[in-house]
């Protein structure tokens, strides 16, 4: 018996790529629409820092969206950007994760858990609003309010401490520490149970002298990234003072910021609200004393190497076990010294009860109460980005309740309904995505958004020439939207246009040359148009672009295997399936690839996986069929034939496959019926005709 054919090239995924559905990330509808001008480049130029590697530039367009004018900040883990919304016409901060982390999944979905917490925390007086949440290209953002700088360059408590030619006023230190303390209350009752990483850099401070607390989760998804890594990533230094970072107390790995990490935290003994409310003390304390330096950081001599930074940490542990910090004198003398308690059940309890005795200080001082100012009402704008960021999330059904909620509040909301689309979609109910969508560009017929999502499921229910239609209007709105170009080429691949096709996809790509799925959908049109080395080319810049995309590993892989590579596209599946475990094609094409490399059981395995993932996969079954017979395994054998024809009763392979074990086992008669069977499928099938004349002869 001759082996089935192999399927190497015949099963390229026909998906279009991971990008396509998009969401109106504007949050907002014309009405509710500000309209202030482009923020001023030079103000922005004076507070951004120069960073060679970061990973976008000025002038570059994040998602089609966001126009990058600046770097804001830079640390060992995540990047912020200055940009302008295109459709928000206003000013946003977009903080990221750094390139080196984009391949590791279980950072990624950390990363979107404590996000999901900071978004959660919503509108608070004193914390930096985290609005919305996306991915684009397998990076995800945090929108953030881009907090300006004042007339001297300060954004941050930090600046202000360098700025600062003695210690800050004690009115306004009080009145700083009493709104961080209402702060860090309402995210402790919020779900985030400490911050971890408190420190002045990440206190930031409005022009009217409002103070904000920000980065809440990165610490801990920048834990969960460093830990067992060590040295192998960078730990940022930048005139002597030390970003976040990973490194070693006590032959214990920490994450934090050394000189801001608590003694306790420091052994690996675990953070908590206490442990939040020693690092504060070091914050008050610099305050206190005007100094850029935390107190037991200041002498030390500062690291010069990413591996001098687990010295430096040790050194500043064994001054906060010694003895306490200089006096910096009433009336906060008492509050830091019980801050910086050694042992943290001599601390404040918690927020609260520091921010009671701060307001009793403030009062005797000034005879005036900080207020908790009141939040405004949640609008339809305030709904339409929680939902925008429950979709990022991956929670559909969260999402589409706030678009909902949207549009009761103002049921002519053009946004709302195209992000409800999209949830809908995502949900798998194209029919209603369709609906709201058609609604949304009856309402606001330049909302390109709009028109590119309708085109793409105008094509996912077979309506080519409507989704044609519909994507060019979208660029006709919008002539530099990437997404809309690579979907379109989609659409004209799917209509039998690979030239056309290939040159929109190619316009994708030259507005955006990062766009993954923009490189894998040209692999896919190449690989349609016979070029299998284009298609391998694009297949290889998409995985090197996004790591993860194992769509693109698997495709590669079948490319690899056309070629005859079985190493490659062995490692391309296995690829695929770290990041995909249930993508059964690659499954059973991997076993295929291992069956043909004299490994069967690795085979069989591969497509026992294959039937537990997808029992009603009939090749999967007859491949099955045949490596247990190669293993003498015939009653297993004949019985995953029988599956095989009972899900595909016109396969004639399967049919044949199941006549020679039968004849193996034995049972000359049913060999006979089910050659007979093949033939009558499949007249011309050669094994089929020589097994039964071999069947009849011995009969």
């Amino acid at each position: 018996m001759k082996s089935l054919k192999d399927l190497f090239g015949n099963l390229f995924t026909g998906g279009k790529g991971a990008d396509l559905v998009r969401l109106d990330l504007t949050g907002a509808g014309p009405a509710e629409r500000p309209r202030p001008a482009p923020p001023d480049p030079e103000m922005a130029a004076r507070h951004a820092q120069p960073a060679p590697e970061a990973a976008y530039k000025k002038g570059d367009v994040i998602g089609g969206k966001y126009e990058v004018y600046s770097l804001l900040g830079r640390g060992g883990f995540g990047e912020v950007y200055l940009v302008y919304s295109r459709e928000l016409r206003e000013t946003r901060a977009l903080k990221t994760f750094r390139e080196e982390f984009l391949a590791d999944a279980e950072v990624k979905e950390n990363f979107k858990r404590e996000a999901l917490l900071w978004v959660n925390l919503e509108e608070h007086p004193f914390i930096l609003t985290a609005r919305v949440v996306v991915e684009f290209s397998g990076r995800l953002f945090v929108g953030m309010d881009y907090i300006a700088p004042d007339d001297r360059g300060r954004v941050s408590l930090a600046d202000h401490l360098a700025h600062a030619e003695g210690p800050l006023d004690t009115d306004k230190e009080l009145k700083w520490a009493i709104m961080f303390c209402h702060g860090m209350e309402h995210a402790n009752e919020h779900g985030i149970k400490f911050h971890r990483d408190i420190k002045p850099a990440n206190i930031l401070i409005r022009r009217d002298g409002t103070l904000l607390i920000s980065d809440f989760g990165l610490a801990a998804a920048a834990e969960v990234a460093w830990k067992g890594r060590g040295d192998a990533w960078e730990r940022p230094i930048a005139n002597g003072f030390v970003g976040l970072s990973l490194f070693q107390t006590e032959g214990k790995e920490v994450c934090g910021t050394p000189g801001y990490v608590a003694p306790e935290v420091l052994r690996g003994e675990g953070a908590g609200v206490r442990s939040d409310i020693y690092s504060f003390g070091l914050v008050l304390w610099q305050m206190a004393a005007g100094s850029q330096m935390p107190p037991f950081a200041v002498g030390v001599a500062p690291p010069r190497t990413p591996g001098d930074i687990d010295r430096y940490a040790c050194e500043i542990y064994e001054r906060q076990m010694r003895k306490p910090p200089p006096a910096v004198g009433e009336p906060l003398q008492g509050i830091i010294d019980r801050c910086l308690a050694a042992e943290p059940s001599k601390r404040f309890t918690d927020f609260t009860q520091l921010r009671t005795e701060l307001e009793q200080i403030f009062h005797r001082r000034t005879g005036q109460t900080v207020k908790l100012p009141a939040v405004g009402e949640r609008s339809a704008v305030f709904w339409c980005n929680k939902g925008v960021t429950f979709y990022s999330l991956g929670q559909l059904e969260e999402a589409v309740a706030c678009f909902r909620k949207s549009l009761i509040i103002d049921p002519d909301f053009a946004g709302a309904h195209s992000n409800l689309g999209g949830a809908l979609a995502a949900n798998g109910d194209l029919d209603g995505a369709i609906a709201e969508w058609r609604t949304a560009v009856r309402l606001q017929p330049d909302i390109a958004d709009a028109h590119n999502n309708l085109g793409v499921a105008l094509g996912d229910k077979g309506d080519l020439d409507g989704a044609i239609a519909e994507l060019r209007t979208a660029l006709r709105l919008q002539p530099d939207r990437a997404d809309a170009h690579m979907n379109l080429g989609n659409a004209l691949k799917d209509r039998g246009d690979l030239d056309g096709a290939i040159a929109d996809l190619r316009v994708a790509l030259r507005l955006q040359p990062d766009y993954a799925a923009a490189h894998y959908n040209l692999g896919n049109a190449l690989r349609a148009r016979g070029n299998l080395e284009g298609a391998i080319a694009e297949w290889r810049t998409a995985v090197r672009l996004q790591p993860d995309y194992a769509a693109a590993h698997y495709n590669l892989g079948n490319a690899l295997g056309a070629k005859g590579d079985l190493d490659g596209a062995i490692g391309e599946f296995r690829t695929a399936l770290r990041f995909r475990p249930s993508l059964a094609q690659a499954h059973y094409n991997l076993g295929h690839a291992l069956k043909d490399r004299g490994d069967l059981d690795g085979a069989i395995a591969e497509w026992r996986t294959v039937v537990r993932l997808q029992p009603d996969f009939a090749d999967a079954h007859d491949n099955l069929g045949n490596a247990l017979q190669a293993k003498g395994d015939l009653d297993g054998a004949i019985a995953e034939h029988r599956t095989a024809v009972r899900l595909q009763p016109d396969n004639a392979n399967a049919h044949n496959n199941l006549g020679y074990a039968l004849h193996a086992k034995g049972d000359l008669e049913g060999a006979v019926a089910e050659y007979r069977t093949a033939l009558r499928l499949q007249p011309d099938h050669d094994n089929a005709r020589y097994n039964l004349d071999v069947a009849l002869l011995r009969g």
